[in-house]
């Protein structure tokens, strides 16, 4: 019995060629995009998950009092960790703190700009990562110990076998120092510990030094201290234990090490590992992914209804097939079941096909996501049964409806090809048709304002020049001499021709501020502090940058002699201490808690955007470079006529002044492009998605007018025979169709308004919602929807009247 349903099911789809492939490829694309939206979120839900008991696994956190914030919330006081795993030994099993920095590596006469993670020795043991070379127990207990991972060794020695070699490293004084290879990782994936965690760095750390290596770096580090939060710490809880068992070990902690400021403005959290990546950074990821996730199941459905129109649509073809199976002994169960086997087997086929474009395409989508698509091949075994379940519900939803009522006509009348008996379910068609318009409403008005708000925040003008800059890494020597020595640089490069401006800085426009600091006139106490964001830069920054003086001077004039009281602050700054004049904040003087140097306001800078898009503007400071000695980039503005050449002519200088290190830059441009990536692979995924959810409209249209054209036939032909026109033919049939889109969009319109409104509200700076996307998108629907229905209907309508007057 059931190999004759499935040779009848097979014969039927053959037979009725068109209308199969319509159904089989517009739900294939619709699942494809269903595994591929999956396959993304499980990716980037996996994260971390190669780590073993990484539910046990927990980032410290800072949360800082608002307006009292003293640095970043990935940072924490150094003692934290160490003491909660001594003094608490049954709910901490061990810990691991670490800091990033970037520094030049030498193997003999090759050179590297590198990113160095310095941690602690528990860094192989605690995460078990997978060791090469060397023994994962005493890689660090040498001093001068580096570990390496296997595509590093390659890179440095050309092998990876190199346990014993030797790597020169340059620390923030200027000094080198030869380091002893003692472990080779293999490569790790993509992880929360050791790549970064801030998009605009999307630093990978390939290159692993011992605690000591702060030592060696800063000269001086106190890795005692509760009362500056500088290093990131994990710790990993014993078996059993919940998070919560250690809020009050740690404020126990923080209350009796710290000082009244971190006692009473920080609170230590909590992050678990397993969900970092999603929860990262504003939860951007978990955001995208809930947005990609509905997205598919948009898609998802219209495909589906698709497939149940079209089948309900198609039934009445059936009428005199399934009549002969009734009068020749066929029960209704039988009718049933053959007919739901059609429709599982419609989708069986679509689900193969699916399969093949989902393999077919991860490229395609892991370039759009930013992400890897994983194969197939990947998923655990019982991954089988979503497939499975889907095929199931899909062939019985659109299969049950056409099954149970045709099955439920007297036999007299199916043989007869009439459906007197039983009415056809034209509201139904019509609401599930409603559905599928306000779907793709939705969606393409979402594309549009996504499109809308990633223009806005990549083209508003950011307060600064970002165009023509370009930013090269420095060695470095945070000294006196070191300083000197990169501004005779500076000033050498800014003699090449083609170059305008350029400056020596810590850090550049759109990247984090150094740190935070506590800062109020002093006039007032230090109760009256405000937290600002802290900038070390130069007297050219402005220059460079082309940041606009709201008042005064940005530091000196050139030539001026240097003060090292003088300081400058963003107008956020100068409101926020109670400035209503800026003119009248200039030579103010200001002082900073915990620091006993009173400083000069020299001038006050318009508000620029220093941070993302994602934040609002916040108070800003400004130290000269030569008070903190403190640098990493030289930030040069180039004129435009021909940009490569003087790129060339700056090189060529820069390695006659500094042979030994590498010419590394980046345009400003693109660091800024950087920071929206999340933001600009989801305008690429919303362009996809829109064009699959027309794809999938165009053929439910298509299939559907077709459908009732077929049942129209004969009418269409005595309409022509009497006179009527093509454009009046068409009418008939586009009639039903708007009433329905425009039902859906006065539907549609406001959940896409509600939707897009919650989605904007992640941004500071965003697009007012306008009509304009929602005009846009139901122009698009309809004008579509009325040229295929018009392109189908002229076709019948050239048909000789005769052959259609034949036709029933």
């Amino acid at each position: 019995m059931i190999k004759n349903y499935l040779k009848i099911a097979l014969r039927n789809i053959i037979r009725r060629k068109f209308f199969s492939a319509l159904n089989i490829f517009g739900l294939a694309i619709g699942i494809a995009f269903a595994f591929i939206i999956a396959g993304y979120a499980w990716e980037e839900a996996g994260v971390n998950h190669n780590i073993e008991h990484v539910e046990r696994f927990y980032l410290l956190k800072s949360e800082w009092k608002e307006g009292f914030v003293v640095g970043s919330e990935l940072k924490t006081p150094p003692a934290l960790s160490k003491e909660l795993r001594r003094q608490y030994p049954n709910l901490v099993e061990t810990y691991y703190r670490w800091d990033w920095v970037s520094s030049f590596l030498s193997v003999g006469e090759k050179h590297f700009r590198d990113s160095l993670q310095i941690g602690d020795s528990t860094f192989i043991t605690m995460f078990n990562f997978p060791v090469l070379h060397g023994n994962k127990r005493t890689m660090f207990d040498n001093p001068d110990a580096v570990v390496i991972t296997e595509s590093k060794a390659m890179r440095l020695f050309g092998q990876t076998d190199v346990v014993g070699k030797r790597v020169t490293i340059d620390n923030y004084s200027g000094k080198q120092h030869d380091f002893t290879v003692t472990g080779v990782l293999k490569d790790l994936p993509f992880n929360s510990v050791t790549n970064s965690i801030i998009p605009v760095n999307a630093s990978i750390n390939s290159t692993f030094l011992g605690i000591n290596g702060l030592l060696f770096f800063y000269g001086d580090y106190e890795l005692n201290n509760w009362n500056f939060s500088s290093l990131t710490s994990y710790i990993k809880l014993k078996e059993g234990v919940r998070p919560e068992a250690l809020e009050q070990p740690i404020k126990q902690l923080i209350n009796s090490n710290a000082d009244d400021y971190i006692k009473n403005n920080l609170t230590i959290k909590l992050a678990p590992l397993a969900t970092f990546n999603l929860d990262a950074n504003n939860g951007l990821i978990r955001k995208m992914i809930i947005t990609l996730s509905l997205i598919a199941v948009f898609i998802l459905c219209m495909a589906v209804i698709n497939f149940i129109n079209i089948s309900i649509g198609s039934s009445a073809s059936r009428l005199k097939e399934i009549g002969v199976r009734k009068v020749l002994g066929g029960m209704r169960k039988h009718i049933i079941r053959q007919l739901l086997t059609e429709s599982v087997i419609t989708v069986l086929l679509a689900m193969i096909i699916a399969l093949g474009i989902y393999q077919g395409s991860r490229s395609f989508f892991g370039e759009i996501f930013n992400s890897d698509i994983p194969s197939l091949l990947s998923f655990p075994i019982h991954f089988i049964i979503l497939p499975i379940v889907l095929i199931l519900l899909i062939g019985a939803t659109a299969g049950i409806y056409p099954a149970f009522v045709l099955s439920a006509i007297k036999s007299v009348e199916l043989v007869k090809g009439k459906m007197r008996s039983i009415k056809e379910n034209i509201t139904l068609r019509r609401t599930l048709i409603g559905v599928q318009f306000g779907i793709a409403i939705i969606v393409l008005t979402s594309a549009i304002i996504i499109t809308q708000q990633v223009f806005y925040v990549l083209n508003k003008d950011l307060g600064f020049s970002k165009d023509q800059i370009i930013n090269v890494a420095l060695p470095r020597n945070w000294t006196a001499e070191g300083v000197a020595s990169m501004q005779t640089l500076r000033n050498e490069i800014a003699g090449t021709k083609g170059v305008t401006a350029a400056s020596l800085t810590y850090s550049v426009p759109n990247r984090n501020a150094i740190s935070m600091a506590r800062l109020y006139t002093s006039k007032q106490d230090s109760a009256h502090a405000i937290g600002v964001n802290t900038f070390i830069t130069d007297e050219q920054f402005a220059k460079t940058f082309e940041i606009k003086m709201a008042a005064g001077k940005f530091f000196n004039d050139p030539g001026d002699r240097y003060d090292s009281a003088k300081i400058v602050i963003n107008e956020t700054a100068a409101k926020t201490l109670g400035f209503t004049s800026m003119q009248d904040a200039i030579g103010t003087s200001l002082r900073m808690t915990d620091d006993a140097q009173t400083y000069i306001i020299s001038g006050i800078v318009k508000d620029y955007h220093f941070e993302s898009k994602h934040e609002s503007i916040k108070p800003l400071l400004f130290y000269n470079v030569r008070y903190w000695n403190a640098y990493r980039f030289i930030s040069l503005k180039l004129a435009g006529s021909n940009l490569p050449q003087t790129i060339a002519a700056v090189q060529t200088k820069w390695n006659a002044l500094m042979p030994a290190t590498p010419f590394e830059y980046s345009f400003m441009d693109d660091t800024i492009q950087k920071a929206y990536q999340n933001e600009i692979h989801l305008k690429k995924a919303a362009y996809t998605a829109t064009l699959l959810a027309g794809v999938i409209v165009m053929l439910g249209i298509v299939g559907l007018i077709s459908l009732s054209i077929q049942k129209r036939i004969k009418e269409i032909g005595i309409r022509k025979v009497l006179g009527a026109t093509a454009s009046s033919i068409i009418s008939l049939f586009i009639r039903d169709f708007i009433i329905v889109a425009a039902a859906s969009g006065i539907i549609a319109c406001p959940l896409a308004f509600l939707f897009m409104k919650h989605w904007l509200n992640d941004y500071a700076y965003r697009v007012s919602i306008t009509p304009m996307p929602f005009v846009i998108a139901l122009f698009a629907l309809l004008s579509t929807t009325i040229g295929l229905i018009s392109f189908q209907v002229v076709r019948s309508t050239l048909l000789n009247p005769v052959k259609s007057l034949r036709s029933e």
